[in-house]
């Protein structure tokens, strides 16, 4: 039971390591437009900025998540093989949803804002591109992440964030992975879902 819970701390960490430059003010003041790979980037972290520098709430983070991320491409690489139905589908995108707010809230209270710089644009195939970013947050070494974008119907959605090496979607999937063979898909949902529920607290 302590060796899983350690595992579980560690995943843990792990995916809040891919997570932590998610609370952000910009370093440009520079306008984006619809369907540049930029877009979704700045819509999370405008929300994440607050106003006033008051932490942002969990109503406004939610909303700008789902407009920046692509949460079913997501949902399918947190769930890698396992098969679903697809109310058990949409119910974990929920569950993995909040996971997301929660867990970038916490971070936010926590290390309050950082500066993001957009370094580059790349390329990567039609439709698709890496935005790689600098983040600067108050008496912590500078990171980078790496943000996945891809173009969907003239709109760009984030699939994945790679920060210090580390995927947030691989991070996602090989947290729950053992909680999945222990318990199923149903049983990982609840879980997942009472976490949620603490954390609000």
């Amino acid at each position: 039971m302590a060796a899983e819970a350690f595992a579980m701390h560690l995943d843990r960490r792990t995916a809040l390591a891919a997570l932590g430059f998610l609370f952000l003010s910009s370093a440009s003041g520079a306008a984006s437009t619809e369907g540049e790979p930029t877009v979704p980037i700045r819509l999370v972290e405008t929300a994440l900025a607050g106003r006033g520098g008051a932490l942002p709430t969990e109503s406004a983070l939610r909303t700008a998540i789902v407009r920046a991320f692509d949460l079913d491409a997501m949902t399918r690489g947190v769930l890698g093989s396992q098969t679903s139905t697809a109310g058990q589908f949409s119910r974990f995108r929920e569950v993995l949803t909040d996971r997301l707010v929660l867990d970038m809230l916490a971070r936010r209270r926590r290390e309050g804002r950082g500066t993001l710089e957009i370094v580059r644009t790349r390329t990567i195939g039609a439709g698709e591109w890496v935005v790689d970013s600098r983040i600067a947050i108050r008496d912590r070494p500078l990171r980078s992440a790496s943000w996945r974008v891809r173009e969907d119907q003239g709109k760009t959605l984030v699939t994945d964030v790679m920060s210090s090496g580390t995927s947030l979607v691989r991070s996602l999937r090989s947290a729950n992975q053992a909680s999945l063979r222990k318990y199923g898909l149903d049983g990982l949902i609840t879980r997942m879902d009472g976490r949620n529920s603490r954390m609000r607290g």
